[in-house]
């Protein structure tokens, strides 16, 4: 039981009780409330807690130990070393996705791109597009960034992500579309991490997903295929020659995704598997005829 006199080893120590195998996530959420990092949650045993912090502090606690993601309860997750703020609009980054900018980052530097037009397709928080500007400019690579999303509530979180970096609006731009419809002009690189979950394996994902992420970001309809074939009828309408298509998949969809795209006259390069050594990442070129 929490009460007025704890401080911070008691109360981290009553949570830790409760659920025992979530020390390190207990500790975060102390230290986000407290605006401590984890060190000094450690080194200050003594300090005591508000009464308004323990109340913040029981709330996110229960919200926790009943299963909701750490990351909804903050509001924010990492990817690729960078804190972005996400919500229940938003599906949360997730660390296999980070190959995403990697491969981008290979195929710049063996393109040797200086300037360039980088499309993203079903940006949610943003933290691809986002981290694909902040990584490019670090290789003095510059252009257009823009990204869209069906989803006007998951782009206010974009914006603000955009706004926690202090990235202009003239170098990235974001923009309500159901995939091309609103979008003109022909793009050096255009990326996505697309629904690709089997509307029959939705109710099989793990329950922190299915039940704190958006299910539009998530279910890919029938066979988990249907918005490959959507985005497949214009990608190739909006490279450039020579222009790459980068896009993650789902467990097993290798071949279904590489037959959707080479019907549409893309030519595959690759696919690259993620550290739990799932096949993850496709890599398409337009070809110059």
């Amino acid at each position: 039981m929490i009460n007025n006199n704890q401080n911070v080893a008691e109360i981290l120590q009553i949570c830790k009780k409760v659920s025992p195998q979530k020390k390190t996530h207990i500790c975060t959420l102390l230290s986000k409330i407290l605006n401590l990092n984890s060190i000094e949650i450690l080194t200050n045993p003594n300090k005591k807690i508000s009464e308004k912090n323990k109340k913040t502090l029981l709330k996110k606690f229960f919200f926790f130990i009943n299963g909701k993601p750490l990351s909804k309860i903050l509001g924010s997750r990492e990817f690729f070393s960078r804190d972005f703020l996400i919500n229940a609009h938003t599906l949360d980054p997730r660390p296999e996705s980070e190959i995403l900018i990697d491969v981008v980052k290979d195929l710049v530097k063996n393109a040797n791109f200086k300037r360039m037009k980088i499309l993203e397709l079903g940006v949610g928080s943003g933290c691809l597009l986002i981290t694909l500007f902040l990584e490019l400019k670090k290789m003095n690579v510059t252009g257009k960034f823009i990204g869209v999303d069906i989803n006007s509530k998951a782009l206010k979180v974009a914006l603000k992500n955009q706004s926690r970096f202090n990235i202009c609006s003239s170098s990235l731009n974001f923009i309500q579309s159901n995939w091309f419809t609103e979008i003109g002009g022909k793009f050096d690189i255009i990326v996505s991490n697309p629904p690709y979950i089997p509307t029959s394996a939705f109710n099989d994902l793990d329950k922190t997903v299915k039940n704190y992420d958006p299910r539009g970001a998530l279910d890919g309809g029938l066979e988990g295929l249907e918005c490959f074939r959507q985005i497949s009828k214009k990608v190739f309408y909006h490279l450039k020659n020579n222009g790459f298509f980068i896009v993650e998949i789902g467990s097993k969809q290798k071949e279904l995704v590489k037959e959707i795209f080479e019907e549409e006259k893309l030519f595959f390069l690759k696919c690259l598997r993620d550290l739990s050594n799932k096949e993850r990442c496709m890599v398409f070129q337009k070809k110059k005829s």
